[in-house]
């Protein structure tokens, strides 16, 4: 058996490990005494991969449960001072996600106020520079804010209701709605004060 690096040989195989091996710091030729089982000098980072057949009687859920577990072990069981071990999975990148963003949902309201504060200014000038301003245009600015909202609240509570997974995506979807559905909305407005001023549309 040779642990060299970058090609090992075992069992007369040889296997590559720089797939694997990051960081890596070798000996050089002349600095090798024979008494190194290795030319590695110094190794940052291993990655190891685990592949395993699923059981017949498992689901999805116990699959992430098993990956979960396999996490918590290792962040509070397992010590060395010589090893860190870092577990990532698709369950733990999930949760990830999750955390991340039920974090960011208070920041929801904070942007709301700023994009309907936003949204009733540009309405005044650009109505007022046309000559069509009213009361109602604050109405349909702040339509604008709300009516994205709503619709990303009514889909959310339609999904969990018929027992859909809550998912990574939906963290960050209110977000992406929001500041689409209201830049549509506000272009929608631009384009019927045009047809206004073309072909005198009432309202």
């Amino acid at each position: 058996m040779n642990l060299s690096f970058p090609l090992i040989s075992f069992i007369g195989r040889d296997l590559d490990l720089s797939p694997s091996f990051f960081g890596v710091t070798t000996y050089k030729p002349e600095e090798m005494n024979g008494t190194q089982a290795s030319n590695i000098k110094d190794l940052k980072m291993i990655i190891l991969q685990f592949r395993a057949q699923k059981p017949k009687d498992w689901d999805e859920d116990d699959i992430l449960q098993w990956e979960r577990s396999v996490g918590e072990y290792y962040r509070r069981n397992y010590s060395s001072p010589f090893i860190h071990p870092v577990v990532v999975s698709l369950a733990y990148t999930q949760d990830e996600v999750v955390r991340t963003g039920l974090t960011l949902f208070p920041f929801i309201s904070v942007g709301f106020v700023i994009m309907c504060t936003f949204a009733v200014i540009t309405v005044y000038i650009g109505s007022a520079y046309q000559n069509q301003w009213s009361i109602h245009k604050i109405t349909y600015a702040l339509t604008a804010c709300v009516t994205p909202l709503m619709a990303t609240s009514t889909a959310f509570g339609i999904t969990i209701f018929l027992g859909f997974r809550f998912g990574t995506v939906l963290c960050v979807t209110p977000f992406l709605v929001l500041a689409i559905g209201t830049s549509i909305f506000i272009c929608l407005m631009n384009g019927k004060r045009a047809l206004q001023n073309l072909f005198i549309i009432p309202g």
